[in-house]
């Protein structure tokens, strides 16, 4: 089909909109690409009204559905063969006006306009000298290469008249040229367009001419020629007629081009390209001269900054010939080695001296160096003092221009001091790793820390904090006998033992604030804290013990300081402080774990005890055996008379006594609040408590007053960071305290009797999740066999209410795009209908407690809602209500409803009845939702059938009043107002011009043929100034309604605009006497309807327009087929009258006509022969 309408002439294209690989409707776009000089009709068997929309913006002319007859198409044909001449003839008409119109603008440039244009491009010659010369001025000024070339830009456009000049500069790469420099009108041109200079159609151009052949290049009309086709539009919108492109060249290097653009074709003659092309390569030797003093600075700038950093770098950095003698070494090479540069320049590397043991020889780094080119490793170098550096080096050779090697160059890093710490680093770990293996008690740790700091040869001691961390202690030294004995006689003090107040150790308090502290002088740290008689000795008995220097690091077990760790050696430094550290952190965590090793040994005897005590408590499933058996088991494992256990009320948030054992009487029932007895302080701390004396105790309750209470203590039970309850125990009539180890056991008893209570907990919930399941089960099954949302509401409804035990119950249904909550199912309201109660009540959005549960999407469980502020009673309806349990249905992110019970007692409802709710409220939602699915589809597709029927309306027929009529049917249909009613817009009124249904509510003479000023109905002039539709669902309530006598009835309205070519002509509106009829959903439904009747009202008028163009048409040939004949008329009586013989001929030279005289000659006067040589001549 698309194959025969590209090559043969089409007046009628009928398409079947269901045809197969290729729809119609996308067969006809593509018609409409091919030619749009035809009429389409539509064939389709479905009411899609979106197919039927897209039709009508496709320009269908008719739109027949399924099935149709041949009288039918035959009719529809002959119409759009009748409207197809109409639009021919008028676009006819328009075509022959238009060459009229041509041929009076043509007019002939005279000699004198000529003369003009030469003498302007004379003068204009000498305005570009006059410009070249200013620039040639500006160069020997301007350094900057942007403001050059823009002021050159700016100095050319003030020439003449020039529309636009810019200068490129090419890009090597790309082959592109990038705008530096634009002056004049329409320089946004440049940022539209891309310019290159390859071989591609963007390099075919002026410019990218002028930029390969190095020569100008001149493009004298741009309208025209084919090579600026690229570029063509955008240039002609700025006024640009015609250009030249100079390339910028100095010493064959290529900068740029120079482009200047002319309001006139044809404006550029040799001798101003000439001139050009002297300024543009002006430009190009002031940018060569630009670079090379740019490049210069930087060259000297670079050189001072390598000097600079040379001279600054912490690396030592040495310079040699090939043969090792050194040629240049910067500051930190000379003072590593301790000597000055002028003292090495010359030497020999080997003078920086060498550990053939412990790295390369001088002389072996040369010879790899030369031979591999590079080479990386240590160095082992030496001071003249005899003092050792360790080098990190990395040597290279160094090439002249041409590749041969002229030297050595190595850079490298002191690395001493790491190579020391990372040697210390692993001889520690290793004797950490020794301390640990040997831990068993704290005594053996701190033997074997003493004895591994000796075997690596480092000095230290270990000091220890007392009780009331006032005073130290020297513990432990890692010292030799012989050197330990000489200091001790020398000072007349033994070091181990002795003690001295915190205070006097410079850093005891950095110490004691965990902080480890480099110390470069051992003696002056301990002089303040031995006596002054030997603090003059303290110097040379550190140099005894090979303690010059050293690091204190703290020793902490569970964050408390319990001493330090000294460590001495004549190296250390400050980069040793976080080995140390870490060191001492392993020997804290070696006494902890002796210290617990002893612990453990104690409490195994009592785990074993309350393992057998846990055994006989975990196998109990039932809760309140449980608590009872579990009560009288902790009471024999702590060895007290009377215990009781407390359970959390979660809804109350205080603890209930459940069982109590030992007493004088029966608790079970007591409550305690939060912070209310040794029970209610436990609760709220979440922590143990024990009291020694409880009849003295400040904090206990009145409950207990009657019993001989002695000592007790509480515990949490914790399932997880949870606390569920509080287990105590008590010594009654004999004294009894309980210590830190009580507190233990009752904790670790509490822990493993929690998990019990939480095991019969699962099994109580797993019995109420079998019935909850089965509740689901039956609701799924009585929800899934109907789509009606009463029905569906009122079973979930009753079978939640019998399970539950409430006495009442309500489902509320939320309105889609409304905040109206529409009863729809109840229970025990027996005296009014779920209709009667919906309209009594008219519950909204977040009014009273299902609104509120509505808007804030989360259930509410109420235990009194008398004391509820959300709570709205009705008197006489739900007066009995005590407690109420409300829940969301909601379905994916849309609230649908509400799900309320009712009870008629304070707290009747538990969690277990709101999850229960909620697990009923799932189910419901989904129902719910796919009811309105299914109502909606329903109504979608009533919608889609009144659209198509309204379409079919519009296409069969011209008659707007029969169209309009059609349409309100359909409106019907699917809006479900009373009264209905189609106003267009005369002279600022809107006047009815068809109605619908007023009859049935007395008023329709009111209504027919009458007219209301737009301006003064604020609703109208709405629709008007925003073209959407306007709802109102109560009137009554609307500030901008206009209340009208004699339609007091009427109580809501939705109208819709009727625009015709982006004006508002009419109105379509659907009048309710309900309040709360209409919603947006109704106007978006009227909206369609409205456009249809946009549709038939503006086909009515294009119709009364043709004809009324084609019959002025017909008047205007009869005219001119008079004026025709009437002239033909006095052509021939004028060849009749004349005494000369007239011949006309055609391009053939073949006799069209001849007057009588001539006839004559040819016919009757001449010869035969005579008449044949004039036809001849002729």
């Amino acid at each position: 089909g698309l194959d025969y309408f590209s090559k043969n002439r089409v007046d009628v294209a009928i398409v079947d909109i269901g045809m197969p690989r290729m729809g119609g409707l996308e067969m006809l776009e593509k018609c409409r690409e091919i030619s749009d000089d035809f009429v389409s009709i539509i064939i389709t068997g479905h009411g899609d009204h979106e197919r039927a929309v897209r039709a009508l913006q496709l320009g269908v002319f008719n739109y027949l559905r399924k099935p149709i007859s041949l009288e039918e198409l035959v009719i529809a044909v002959g119409k759009g063969i009748e409207f197809l001449h109409l639009r021919r003839g008028l676009a006819a008409r328009r075509r022959e006006l238009e060459i009229e119109t041509a041929l009076k603008e043509q007019y002939a440039q005279n000699l004198e306009k000529m003369v003009e244009e030469r003498t302007e491009e004379i003068r204009h010659l000498n305005w570009v000298l006059r410009a070249v010369r200013s620039v040639s001025q500006l160069i020997t000024r301007e350094r900057d290469p942007e403001r050059l070339l823009a002021e050159a830009c700016k100095i050319l456009l003030a020439t003449r008249d020039y529309r636009m000049v810019w200068i490129g500069l090419v890009e090597e790469g790309s082959k592109r040229v990038l705008p530096a420099a634009r002056a004049g009108q329409g320089t946004g041109y440049l940022d539209e367009v891309t310019i290159t200079w390859d071989e591609t159609e963007t390099g075919q151009g002026p410019t990218g001419t002028a930029l390969r052949t190095r020569r100008p290049a001149v493009m004298r009309h741009i309208a025209t020629d084919p090579r600026y086709a690229p570029w063509r539009d955008a240039a002609r919108v700025r006024g640009y007629e015609s250009s030249v492109a100079v390339p910028m060249v100095h010493a064959e290097r290529l900068f740029g081009v120079l482009n200047v653009y002319a309001a006139t074709p044809d404006a550029f003659d040799d001798e101003e390209v000439t001139l050009l092309q002297e300024l543009a390569n002006d430009l190009a030797f002031a940018l060569q001269s630009i670079e090379d003093e740019a490049a210069r600075v930087r060259a000297e700038e670079a050189l001072r900054f390598q000097a600079t950093l040379l001279a600054q770098i912490s690396d030592s950095i040495t310079a040699t010939d090939l043969e090792g003698r050194i040629t240049y070494v910067n500051q930190a090479s000379a003072q590593a080695v301790g000597r000055s540069p002028e003292e090495l320049i010359g030497q020999s590397v080997e003078l920086f001296g060498e550990d053939p043991a412990r790295g390369a020889t001088q002389r072996e780094i040369i010879e790899c160096t030369r031979r591999d080119g590079q080479w990386r490793g240590q160095v082992v170098n030496f001071r003249p003092d005899g003092s050792e550096v360790i080098f990190d080096t990395r040597t290279w050779v160094l090439y002249d221009d041409v590749g041969q090697p002229t030297g050595l160059c190595g850079i490298s890093t002191d690395v001493t001091e790491q190579v020391w710490s990372e040697k210390m680093l692993r001889a520690l770990n290793a004797a950490a790793a020794a301390v640990q293996r040997a831990a068993c008690t704290p005594e053996a740790v701190f033997t074997a820390v003493m004895e591994q700091l000796q075997a690596l040869g480092l000095t230290g001691a270990v000091t220890l904090l007392d009780e009331e961390r006032k005073r130290f202690t020297i513990r432990y030294a890692a010292v030799t006998s012989q050197a330990l004995a000489q200091a001790e006689q020398l000072t007349g003090r033994k070091a181990v033992g002795y003690t001295f107040p915190v205070e006097q150790l410079p850093i005891g308090q950095q110490v004691l604030a965990g902080e480890a502290v480099f110390v470069p002088d051992v003696a002056a740290l301990l002089a303040p804290v031995v006596p002054a008689p030997v603090r003059s000795l303290m110097s040379k008995a550190m140099r005894l013990l090979n303690m010059p220097r050293g690091v204190v690091a703290p020793l902490s077990i569970e964050g408390e300081i319990i001493g330090f760790l000294g460590v001495s050696a004549a190296r250390m430094t400050e980069a040793d402080v976080p080995t140390i550290t870490a060191f001492a952190n392993q020997m804290a965590a070696a006494l902890e774990s002796a210290r617990l090793f002893e612990a453990e040994q104690r409490r195994q005897q009592e785990l074993e005890a309350l393992r057998e005590v846990s055994l006989a408590i975990t196998a109990q499933l039932e809760l309140d055996a449980l608590l009872q058996n579990m009560v009288e088991q902790g009471c024999r494992l702590l060895g007290v008379k009377a215990g009781s256990v407390y359970l959390v009320d979660e809804t109350r948030g205080d603890l209930e006594l459940i069982v109590s054992y030992g007493y004088t009487r029966d608790y079970s029932g007591t409550r305690l609040a939060p912070g209310e007895g040794l029970a209610g302080r436990v609760l709220q701390s979440s922590e143990p408590l024990a009291v020694d004396d409880y009849q003295h105790w400040e904090g206990r309750s009145p409950d207990w007053e009657a019993e001989p209470i002695t000592g007790c203590v509480g515990v949490p039970l914790k399932c997880g960071e949870r606390v569920i309850g509080v287990l105590d125990f008590a010594e009654v009539a004999r004294p009894r305290s309980f210590d830190e180890h009580d507190v233990w056991l009752a904790t670790l008893f509490a822990s493993q009797a929690a998990i019990a209570i939480e095991n019969a907990c699962l099994f109580t919930s797993l019995a109420q999740e079998k019935e909850r399941l089965g509740l689901l089960h039956r609701l799924s099954q009585r929800i899934s066999e109907g789509l009606d949302v009463r029905q569906v509401a009122q079973q979930a409804l009753d079978e939640v209410c019998a399970v539950v035990g409430a006495l009442s119950g309500v489902a509320i249904v939320r309105e889609p795009d409304s905040d109206r909550l529409r009863l729809v199912a109840v229970s025990g309201y027996d005296a009014e209908s779920v209709e009667a109660l919906d309209q009594r009540l008219r519950l909204r959005l977040g009014e009273g407690l299902a609104g509120w549960v509505a808007a804030q999407r989360q259930p509410a469980l109420v235990d009194d809602v008398t004391r509820d502020e959300h709570w709205m009673p009705v008197s006489g309806l739900d007066d009995w209500v005590r407690s109420a349990l409300s829940v969301p249905l909601v379905s994916g992110d849309e609230v649908v409803g509400v799900f309320s019970i009712y009870g008629d007692r304070e707290a009747f409802f538990n969690d277990e009845h709101r999850q229960l709710a909620e697990s009923a409220a799932a189910p419901l939602a989904l129902a719910i939702a796919n009811a309105r699915l299914f109502q909606a589809e329903r109504g979608q597709r009533e919608l889609a059938e009144a659209l198509e029927a309204a379409a079919a309306a519009v296409s069969s027929t011209l008659e707007p009043d029969e169209v309009l009529d059609r349409i309100l049917e359909q409106v019907e249909r699917v809006v479900a107002g009373d009264a209905f009613n189609v106003m267009l817009v005369e002279d600022g009124k809107a006047r009815v011009v068809r109605w619908w249904g007023y009859e049935r509510l007395d008023t329709e003479e009111r209504v027919a043929g009458s007219a209301i000023p737009v301006t003064e109905y604020p609703n109208l002039l709405r629709m008007v100034q925003r073209g959407e539709p306007v709802v109102v669902p109560d009137t009554a309530a609307d500030p901008d309604w206009v209340l009208v006598g004699g339609r007091e009835w009427l109580r809501s309205y939705v109208g819709a605009p009727i625009r015709v070519r982006g004006l508002t002509v009419g109105f379509l509106n659907v009048d309710s006497a309900q309040p709360g009829r209409f919603g947006p959903a109704d106007g978006r439904r009227l909206q369609a309807f409205a456009d249809h009747a946009a549709i038939a009202i503006e086909n009515a008028q294009l119709y009364r327009e043709l004809r009324g163009h084609a019959e002025r048409l017909e008047e205007r040939v009869r005219e001119q087929t008079a004026a025709i004949q009437a002239q033909y008329a006095r052509l021939e009586a004028i060849l009749r009258s004349t005494s000369d013989g007239i011949i006309v001929t055609d391009g053939e030279g073949e006799v069209v006509q001849a007057n009588p005289v001539a006839r004559g000659w040819l016919s009757e006067t001449l010869r035969p022969e005579e008449a044949a040589r004039l036809r001849e001549a002729v």
